[in-house]
């Protein structure tokens, strides 16, 4: 088991444009259970910009990532992640 702190200075130690694989729940609606493989620091297409301008990544808790699946920027809610893939285990966030 990690905190959310740990899971973000290991996802931060790890570098860019490493996958990692993440689980977590959306935000609003049914807050349903979402699982996805994501890399940071990838700079695709970068203009426009990949998030709605004003968006404050910290004030929304979000972590603004490269969706490796669906080809996307998107943003993952902090607070709402249960799970990271590390060393090929599941490790619980809490």
């Amino acid at each position: 088991m990690i905190t959310r702190k740990q899971m973000l200075e290991h996802i931060q130690k790890i570098g860019d444009l490493i996958e990692i694989k993440i689980r977590f729940m959306k935000r609003g609606g049914k807050g349903e259970l979402r699982e996805m493989r994501f890399m940071t620091g990838v700079k695709k297409g970068l203009s426009p910009a990949p998030t709605k301008p004003g968006t404050d990544f910290n004030r929304h808790l979000l972590l603004g990532v490269w969706d490796v699946e669906k080809d996307a920027y998107r943003s993952i809610p902090i607070d709402g992640v249960t799970e990271i893939l590390i060393n090929d285990q599941w490790i619980k966030v809490v």
